[in-house]
């Protein structure tokens, strides 16, 4: 197990209609609502800021699954990250 970082307080203030998804979903996923907010915060500062700088976007998976079951020859993920993409 890894030593605990260094923490600080930050105090946010956030809409009445939000704070109620937060504690509902947390209390579904047995954790507890500052739990959900340093995920989310953790998220965004390791991945998605990268992502929208370089224009990349999120999908569902059953949505990404389902793009590449019908995609054919000519137009399957392969051909068209080798045309776009720099290795």
């Amino acid at each position: 197990m890894s030593a605990r970082q260094e923490t600080i307080l930050r105090t946010v203030r956030i809409r009445k209609d939000l704070d109620d998804l937060l504690q509902k979903d947390a209390k579904a996923k047995r954790t507890s609502v500052n739990g959900l907010m340093a995920a989310a915060m953790t998220k965004y500062s390791e991945c998605d800021v990268f992502a929208d700088r370089f224009g990349h976007v999120s999908l569902p998976k059953d949505l990404f699954r389902e793009f590449l079951e019908t995609a054919d020859d000519e137009t399957s993920l392969a051909n068209s990250v080798s045309r776009t993409s720099v290795i």
